[in-house]
């Protein structure tokens, strides 16, 4: 699909607009993007959200189009707010320094 029209874009979801059989990377996006762009100028809600700040129980945060939007953050694992207690950076700063960082993958692939 490389139009989309008002009906899709409170209908559809992403995958209707993609196509993984398209080789051309920027030709296999164009159509999300379209769709990406529509919503947003329809303001409706964008799924794409940044934050500005420390990571917290409350934060701020902006779409794509850079509506500001303030809340409660559920899609954290810091409901508590410990990422930000003193200690707690304090001690990961230690146990980095000790240790190291490292991203690990899935046991099972080990």
């Amino acid at each position: 699909m490389n139009v989309v029209n008002n009906h899709d874009i409170y209908t559809g979801i992403l995958t209707d607009y993609f196509d993984p059989t398209v080789r051309s990377l920027l030709d296999r996006w164009s159509p999300v993007a379209q769709w990406v762009d529509a919503r947003a100028e329809s303001e409706i809600e964008s799924y794409a959200k940044s934050t500005h700040g420390a990571i917290a129980p409350r934060l701020e945060v902006h779409d794509c189009v850079g509506r500001r939007y303030e809340g409660v953050n559920f899609a954290s694992q810091n409901y508590l707010g410990l990422a930000a207690h003193s200690d707690v950076i304090s001690q990961a700063c230690e146990a980095a320094r000790q240790y190291g960082v490292h991203s690990a993958g899935s046991a099972a692939l080990m």
